[in-house]
């Protein structure tokens, strides 16, 4: 039985095309999501607009999913607990 190396590179060429196909496109998605990082915002203040990925302090350090007037911990699309507070 002979190889066709042609046929095997392109067979190659695809199997890598097929296995990097969805971390292509991750890699698209994250890349069009806007972020400026995380950013300290100091300690809970209930009148006060949180924005994405800022983080403050209630009974724990609290990271903001999205932008919210919601307090800490009160909705789980809005915050994200990531350290609880000790005792």
């Amino acid at each position: 039985m002979t190889l066709d190396p042609e046929k095997m590179a392109d067979a190659i060429a695809e199997a890598i095309r097929m296995a990097t196909a969805p971390l292509a496109a991750r890699i698209a998605a994250l890349e069009q999501h806007p972020t400026t990082g995380v950013k300290w915002a100091g300690v809970y203040t209930p009148d006060a607009i949180y924005r994405e990925g800022d983080l403050t302090t209630r009974s724990g350090l609290w990271l903001a999913l999205k932008s919210t007037a919601a307090s800490p911990g009160s909705d789980p699309t809005c915050w994200k607990l990531i350290c609880k507070q000790s005792r």
